[in-house]
C-alpha cells in the first residue's frame, strides 16, 4: 500500500500560505489543489495556481480568495479526497490558526510534516500595508490575538519547520534559495522543471503583492 504524507502548514494571515501550499503541490506525485472550476483540467499546475492578474480580475486579494472560482476547499474535504485515491502520495494543507483542526488527522495512517511561517520585524510594515490595502485584519493586532497564542503553542508542541517569509518578499534569489531549502527538508526532488514553474508562480505572486518587482534571477 502506498505510504501517504501530509504537509500541515499553520501560518498567520498575510504570510503567503496560498503560494506555499501551491509550491508544495507542483510535483506530479502531490495531490493537486485546483479551484473548484478547474479540478481535473488538463493544464500545467503552475498556470492553474497562477496569481497573475489578481488585481485586474478581482480588485483586491480578499475578493480573490473568496471568489466563487477560487474559494478554498475545506481541509477535511481535501483530506477525504486524498485518502480516497492511490495516484498521489503527498498532500499539503495550509490553514490560519482559526481554521486549524488537528482532530481530522487522528485516525489517518499518514506521516505528518508540521510547518509554519515567520517574518522578521524588518518586514512587519510591508505585511501590514498589504493587509490594509486588501481589507484584511491588521497584522499588528493579529500578533496580540488568540491567533498569535495558537501559533506560539503550535511551535512549542509540534516543533514545526519554519519557512522564512522575508525570502519571499526580498526577491527571486532569496526566494529560490528558501524554496530549495524547504524541498530538501521535505525530501522533495529538486526537479528543474518544477523549479522553473515555481519561479513563474512566484513572479505572479510577487507582482500581485508588491509594488516594486524583484530583479530577475535565472535558475
Amino acid at each position: 500500500m502506498m505510504k501517504k504524507t501530509i504537509n500541515v502548514v499553520v501560518y498567520p494571515i498575510g504570510l503567503g500560505g496560498n503560494i506555499i501550499r501551491f509550491l508544495l503541490s507542483l510535483h506530479t506525485n502531490t495531490f493537486p489543489l485546483y479551484p473548484k472550476k478547474e479540478f481535473n483540467k488538463d493544464q500545467p499546475r503552475h498556470k492553474i495556481y497562477s496569481f497573475k492578474n489578481i488585481r485586474w480580475k478581482y480588485g483586491n486579494w480578499s475578493d480573490y480568495e473568496f471568489s466563487d472560482s477560487w474559494q478554498k476547499t475545506r481541509s477535511i474535504d481535501y483530506l477525504t479526497m486524498f485518502l480516497g485515491q492511490n495516484k498521489y502520495d503527498t498532500l499539503t494543507i495550509a490553514d490560519h490558526p482559526d481554521e486549524t483542526d488537528f482532530e481530522i488527522f487522528k485516525k489517518t495512517n499518514v506521516d505528518l510534516n508540521f510547518l509554519t511561517v515567520d517574518v522578521s520585524e524588518k518586514y512587519h510594515t510591508s505585511v501590514i500595508q498589504f493587509l490594509k490595502s486588501n481589507q484584511l485584519p491588521p497584522y499588528d493586532i493579529l500578533k496580540k490575538s488568540e491567533s498569535s497564542i495558537f501559533i506560539n503553542d503550535y511551535k512549542k508542541n509540534f516543533k514545526p519547520y519554519v519557512i522564512n517569509h522575508d525570502c519571499f518578499l526580498e526577491g527571486e534569489e532569496t526566494f529560490i534559495h528558501e524554496y530549495k531549502r524547504l524541498l530538501t527538508h521535505l525530501n522533495y526532488t529538486l526537479d528543474e522543471d518544477v523549479l522553473t514553474n515555481a519561479m513563474t508562480l512566484y513572479r505572479g505572486w510577487h507582482s500581485a503583492r508588491m509594488t516594486i518587482l524583484p530583479k530577475k534571477t535565472y535558475i
